[in-house]
C-alpha cells in the first residue's frame, strides 16, 4: 500500500490525484479481518404485473434459463421491439405476453398487498395468521411500514446453498456450485435481509436463522459482524437420526442460529428437546435419554453438598435398587465431627447386598445429582437404575431420567418398568 501511495504523488492531474488518494484512504480504512464478500453484487427481482413501458428492463420468460437483459425501445400492438441492455443490436420483436419487468434493488420498488382469499377456523375476535405471497425481501420490506420496531420473534428459512442447481435463484436464475460469485451472492441476498429482520424486531427480540453445513460458518461469521452486541448461540438440530449420505460421513443434523437482542432469553422447559417423545417412543428401539447420577462437572464434592452424598443398596444378583440411607448432611447433625471415611464405614450391607458410593474416577467421594428425596421418589417410579459394578472404584455406574421426564411419562410417552435394566 505504501508504494501505491508514493505512486499517486507521481501524478500529475492533481484532481485525479486527490480522488485515488481519497479512494485508498477509504480502502485503507475498510476491516482486515473478519467475513470478506461481494456485498454490492447486484440482485434483480422480477415483477410479474407490472405494465410494460417503453424503457422497461425486461427478462424472456419463456427462456428462463437465459439472464440476459432487454431493455423495451418501443411497443408496437401486443409486441415489444427489445435490444439487450447497453446495446442496440440486435433487435428482436417479442410478444409482450413473454416479456416479464426486472428491477435492481436499488431502482424504487413500491410493493403492495392485494388480498387473494381467506380460511377461517375460528371467532373473528382471535388471532389469526396471515400468509404473505411474494419475494422476501420485498414482503419484509413492506412490513417495515406497519411493524417496525413491533416483532417479538422472527424464524428465517433460506436457501441453503448446497450447490444444486435447483437449490435457489439470484438475479432470476439459479444458482449452481461452477458459479464462482457463488458464496457471495449468498451473503449479499442474506445481508440485505437480515438488515430487513432487524428494523422490525423489538428492543427485545429474537432472529432465528436455520442452515445446514455449506453455509454455517459463514453465516456466523456474517450475524457477529452485523449484530455485534447481540447475544448469539448456535444450536444442532438432529432433523434425521438415521442420516443423509455425503460424500463421506452420513449428516443426522442441521442447524440454527439464535441472535438474542436486548434482555432476550430462553425459558425453561418440561422438554430437554433431545428426548424422543410422543408415538415415537413406543416404537421397537427407542428408549428415553438416561442420566448420570454421579455429578460432574463444578460442584461436585462431598464438602460442596453434603446432603446430595448417601449410599444407595443395591441387590447383587439382579441389580434391583433396595433403598436409600440417610444423607452425611443428616448424620452430621447428630455428629458434628464426623467425618466422611467414617461414614462410609458406619454404613453395612447386608446379606446378598452391594452399597453404591458417588465415587469418583480418581477415587475420591463426590456426591449424586439430585437429593434422597428426589431419588426415592424417581426409584419408584422405575426412573433410576443401577449399570454394571466397576470393581475398580468398587461402586455400581448409576443413572435416571430427570424430573423434567415427569410430564412425558405421566402423558404416556414412555412404558417405563420397574428398575429397568
Amino acid at each position: 500500500m505504501a508504494r501505491i501511495e508514493d505512486l499517486i504523488e507521481e501524478i500529475a492531474d492533481l484532481v485525479l490525484r486527490d480522488q485515488i488518494a481519497r479512494q485508498i484512504k477509504l480502502l485503507k480504512s475498510n476491516k482486515r479481518f473478519g467475513l470478506v464478500f461481494e456485498d454490492h453484487v447486484p440482485e434483480t427481482v422480477s415483477l410479474p404485473g407490472l405494465p410494460i413501458r417503453p424503457g422497461s428492463i425486461v427478462q424472456n420468460r419463456r427462456k428462463p434459463e437465459e439472464t440476459l437483459r432487454l431493455q423495451v425501445l418501443s411497443i408496437e400492438g401486443d409486441q415489444a421491439r427489445v435490444a439487450p441492455v447497453g446495446a442496440d443490436e440486435p433487435v428482436e420483436l417479442i410478444d409482450l405476453a413473454d416479456l416479464l419487468v426486472v428491477k435492481a434493488f436499488e431502482e424504487p420498488v413500491f410493493p403492495g398487498l392485494t388480498p387473494v382469499g381467506e380460511v377461517r377456523r375460528g371467532n373473528a375476535d382471535k388471532p389469526a395468521h396471515t400468509v404473505i405471497s411474494g419475494e422476501n425481501f420485498h414482503a419484509l420490506q413492506l412490513l417495515t411500514y406497519t411493524h417496525a420496531g413491533r416483532v417479538d420473534v422472527i424464524y428465517i428459512d433460506p436457501p441453503y446453498n448446497t450447490g444444486e442447481r435447483r437449490d435457489w435463484r439470484y438475479n432470476n436464475d439459479f444458482v449452481d456450485k461452477n458459479d464462482a460469485w457463488r458464496h457471495s451472492k449468498w451473503l449479499a441476498m442474506m445481508e440485505k435481509r437480515l438488515r430487513l429482520s432487524r428494523a422490525l424486531l423489538k428492543p427485545n427480540g429474537v432472529l432465528i436463522v436455520t442452515i445446514d453445513e455449506h453455509e454455517v460458518h459463514n453465516l456466523g461469521v456474517l450475524v457477529a459482524e452485523l449484530f455485534p452486541d447481540a447475544y448469539r448461540q448456535m444450536v444442532t438440530i438432529v432433523n434425521n437420526p438415521k442420516g443423509v449420505t455425503q460424500l463421506r460421513f452420513s449428516r443426522v443434523e442441521e442447524h440454527a442460529h439464535f441472535i438474542f437482542f436486548g434482555s432476550a432469553a430462553v425459558a425453561g422447559l418440561q422438554d430437554d428437546l433431545l428426548t424422543r417423545g410422543g408415538e415415537l417412543a413406543l416404537e421397537p428401539g427407542l428408549r428415553p435419554r438416561w442420566k448420570g447420577l454421579l455429578r460432574s462437572g463444578r460442584e461436585a464434592g462431598a464438602g460442596d453438598r453434603p446432603n446430595m452424598v448417601y449410599p444407595i443398596r443395591v441387590e447383587e444378583a439382579t441389580g434391583r435398587i433396595l433403598d436409600a440411607d440417610p444423607t452425611f448432611e443428616a448424620a452430621m447433625r447428630h455428629y458434628p465431627a464426623l467425618s466422611l471415611d467414617s461414614f462410609r464405614e458406619s454404613v453395612t450391607p447386608s446379606v446378598g447386598e452391594s452399597v453404591a458410593w458417588p465415587i469418583r474416577q480418581g477415587g475420591g467421594i463426590g456426591r449424586w445429582t439430585i437429593g434422597r428425596e428426589s431419588f426415592l421418589r424417581l426409584n419408584a417410579r422405575g426412573m433410576v437404575r443401577a449399570g454394571s459394578f466397576d470393581p475398580r472404584r468398587q461402586t455400581w455406574a448409576m443413572s435416571y431420567l430427570s424430573a423434567d421426564l415427569e410430564a412425558q411419562v405421566n402423558a404416556g410417552y414412555w412404558r417405563l418398568s420397574p428398575q429397568t435394566r
